[in-house]
């Protein structure tokens, strides 16, 4: 076992359980890393891995992900991954399925891979992840589960690393392989993502991409004015002048609603 898909929303997770994961075996290699379900079963399809770990939380890791999961030819070992106090949870709990708790514990998760390279551990039975979808959808209908934006974003690294109230986070802006997050004090923080994994993960009500390379907390914007070309320029809370893009400009008054 070698090849490893790692399918989680929150970088900062993504990030730690594959530093955890190459410090316990380094001979592992993280060959898809995703923040959406959707897409990285389509990475799959074309890269496949010796086991998968995959947060049912994650964007796009709905029901209908979990099933096509299951019909993955060749499927993979797949462990799924929750926090202690989703829904998501309470249904793994239930179902005979390989899970871990977030925050992963380094020792279970050390466990849990000896023991797939020791059993050489098949992928689990598609009827398998079949009940699983369906008890994630029963789950989701009886409004026991919501759709999941994040609340909160994890930056830093180690003992600098904080988590962040994502209402305090002013916008999102894309650098090169990095995301860019300026909170509303002003301070900012590189994490490694990309915008449109970020998009995905938060309250569409309440972030909005105006460009191609920013999305901002419209409960920040303060004004709106006319700029060049059709464009806009949008003055935030803080002071700071963002462009909105005639592209985006309709999917922003949307949500926010056309300036007087």
């Amino acid at each position: 076992m070698r090849k490893v898909a790692i399918v989680d929303g929150e970088p900062a997770a993504r990030q730690r359980l594959a530093a955890t994961l190459t410090r316990i075996h380094p001979d592992l290699a993280i060959v898809v890393e995703s923040g959406n379900g959707l897409e990285a079963i389509s990475r799959l399809r074309e890269t496949p891995v010796d086991v998968a770990f995959v947060d049912v939380g994650a964007p796009g890791t709905n029901p209908d992900a979990v099933r096509a999961l299951a019909r993955l030819d060749p499927m993979p070992p797949v462990v799924f991954l929750a926090t202690s106090d989703s829904p998501a949870a309470r249904v793994l709990a239930d179902t005979a399925v390989d899970y871990l708790l977030e925050p992963v514990d380094a020792d279970r998760l050390a466990a849990t891979v000896a023991r797939l390279r020791q059993a050489r551990a098949p992928a689990p039975p598609a009827d398998r992840l079949f009940a699983l979808a369906d008890q994630l959808a029963a789950a989701g209908s009886n409004g026991s589960a919501k759709p999941r934006f994040r609340d909160r974003l994890a930056i830093g690294k180690g003992s600098n690393g904080q988590s962040v109230p994502i209402d305090e986070v002013e916008r999102f802006e894309s650098a090169r392989n990095y995301v860019k997050v300026i909170t509303t004090t002003g301070a900012t923080q590189l994490i490694r993502s990309t915008l449109h994994e970020i998009e995905s993960s938060v309250d569409p009500l309440r972030f909005v991409r105006i460009h191609r390379t920013t999305v901002v907390n419209v409960a920040r914007v303060a004004k709106v004015e006319p700029w060049f070309s059709g464009d806009m320029v949008i003055t935030l809370a803080s002071g700071a002048k963002v462009r909105l893009s005639r592209s985006h400009r309709e999917a922003y008054y949307r949500v926010a609603g056309r300036p007087a």
